[in-house]
């Protein structure tokens, strides 16, 4: 399972709330997209949707160029704001959003459905 978020601490919240799977937490869209283009795609992304330089519709829109097998695996994390780019990207793309903060039960909840 991969996570990329730039907040470090929600980062490290939701390794420890997947305790129970092997995670690797990255800090931003450019090191995320990197390990998504080369090797074994994890199960899972669980990828934020508003970060700088590289945000997740950034990497989403990547994603489709070179290895679109990857897009079904991502879920967004937001915090609930959203700008006029991320409302058209959202009506534009039929992709799973939760929102933070979420339940830990709930985000395992979500991770077995892709097992």
């Amino acid at each position: 399972m991969l996570v990329i978020d730039d907040e470090p601490t929600l980062g490290r919240s939701i390794v420890r709330a997947l305790r129970h799977h092997d995670v690797t937490l990255l800090a931003d869209g450019e090191s995320g997209l990197a390990k998504l283009k080369e090797g074994e795609l994890p199960d899972v992304v669980l990828c934020d949707l508003m970060m700088p330089v590289c945000s997740g519709m950034d990497l989403y829109a990547e994603l489709a160029r070179v290895r679109p097998e990857a897009l079904e695996r991502i879920v967004f994390m937001t915090g609930g704001s959203y700008t006029a780019e991320s409302d058209r990207f959202l009506a534009q793309h039929a992709v799973m959003v939760i929102t933070k903060p979420f339940e830990p039960g709930s985000l395992e909840a979500l991770v077995a459905t892709f097992a």
